[in-house]
Order: C-alpha cells, then sequence, then structure tokens
C-alpha cells in the first residue's frame, strides 16, 4: 500500500536522521533535515508523528515491555540499541520537544528553524544531560 511505503520511507528517514543527530554534526544535521523542512506540511507532521510514536516504543522497550511495541525486523534492533543510550526520563524529554515541533508546525513557524533547532535538542537531550528548561 502506498500508506505502507510512505511508512517505510519515513522510518528509513527517521533512523538516518537520529543517527546523524546523534553524531551532533551540524553539516550533517543541516543535510538531513532540508528535505523534511521542505515537505508538505501535513508530510512533517506525519513524519513527527511517526517520531513521537517511535520513541513510545523506545519507552516501552526500555521498562521491558517490548511486545506492546510492535516492532519491525529492522526496528527492533535499532529500539536495542537506541536503549543503551536513552532512559526514561532522556525518551520523556525528547517526546516533549517533538510534540513542541509539532505544535510549531501547525502553528507556520519557519520549518527550517523548528528541524534545525529540534536536532539541536535532541542532541543535547541524547548526548548530555540537559533537559530543556519549561518556558
Amino acid at each position: 500500500s502506498l500508506m505502507g511505503e510512505a511508512h517505510q520511507q519515513n522510518s528509513k528517514i527517521f533512523i538516518d536522521w537520529m543517527r546523524t543527530v546523534y553524531t551532533g554534526n551540524m553539516v550533517k544535521i543541516s543535510e538531513i533535515v532540508k528535505p523534511l523542512s521542505k515537505a508538505s506540511k501535513e508530510n512533517q507532521k506525519l513524519f513527527l508523528n511517526l517520531a513521537i510514536k517511535k520513541f513510545r516504543n523506545a519507552l516501552l522497550f526500555h521498562v521491558g515491555m517490548e511486545e506492546i511495541a510492535l516492532l519491525g525486523p529492522g526496528e527492533r534492533q535499532f529500539q536495542e540499541n537506541f536503549a543503551k543510550v536513552l532512559d526514561a526520563e532522556k525518551i520523556e524529554a525528547i517526546i516533549e520537544e517533538l510534540e513542541s515541533s509539532l505544535f510549531q508546525i501547525s502553528r507556520n513557524v519557519n520549518a527550517d528553524m523548528v528541524w534545525v533547532g529540534l536536532s539541536i535538542n535532541l542532541f543535547r537531550i541524547i548526548r548530555h544531560k540537559i533537559l530543556p528548561t519549561q518556558p
């Protein structure tokens, strides 16, 4: 199905994006988020919702409820690696960032700024223990 294909494609982009965010390489981060920020608003929201779902799965995986997380074959490997660098607190902080970006995209905030800002915030959360302060 077309939806299935879009989901596969988005899953692949998600994994590439996360791997790039993890490196903290700003040049590569800019390159990988450019097509995301150029996508239609609906597609950007779809992608962010997928990311939120994946992190909720990561949370389930983390607390040992992986059977609920409904992971595809390539996904399990990714989640296992992911779980090594993320704790529940970080995952929750990431979900908050994603939800905040989803809200900004809905509100017509400049997409480039949203995606680059989001990527930097995720890098900080994943690599350090800097949790964003609530406004």
